[in-house]
């Protein structure tokens, strides 16, 4: 194959980013005539240039996208895992409140220090199937119930995520 000259080359690049033979016409300068030359199926000149830099743009795009993916995927599992590890306390010794005055104002122990007591924490149903369709997702299992029963209890329901 030859070697291509700036127009050529500027006119490959701008039909890989998807403009017409007239766009580029106009801004390469060449009469758009010449462009649908350069461009005809299989016979043109700048065909089998034009098929070479869209497979090598092609392969570096599918490069950067496993990459995303890859990178989405582990903060995904990452926000799982934390998501869970919530849940878990949650259920284990309910959720940590401030003991409070009449008025909003802390009660405090000899030391100083902010009293706590706990809340028995009572999940929803909708917290439980989160955490089923997580670890579902987790484990790489399909997350659709296709009879739309809950996966805790086995009942009907009417709406899910």
């Amino acid at each position: 194959m030859q070697t291509l000259n700036l127009k050529e080359h500027r006119a490959v690049e701008y039909r890989y980013r998807g403009m017409s033979h007239q766009d580029i016409a106009r801004h390469v300068g060449v009469p758009k005539q010449t462009i649908d030359e350069w461009f005809k199926p299989s016979r043109g000149r700048l065909s089998p240039y034009s098929e070479e830099f869209a497979e090598q743009m092609n392969k570096a795009r599918q490069k950067q996208m496993q990459k995303l993916m890859e990178e989405s995927d582990m903060e995904m599992v990452i926000l799982i895992k934390l998501y869970l590890i919530r849940m878990n306390e949650l259920l284990l010794h309910g959720e940590k409140k401030v003991k409070t005055y009449r008025n909003g104002e802390p009660i405090l122990d000899k030391d100083g220090n902010v009293q706590y007591y706990y809340v028995p924490f009572v999940p929803r149903f909708m917290d439980v199937y989160r955490a089923w369709k997580m670890q579902r997702t987790m484990k790489g299992l399909p997350t659709d119930i296709k009879d739309r029963r809950c996966p805790r209890c086995r009942r009907r329901t009417r709406k899910f995520l």
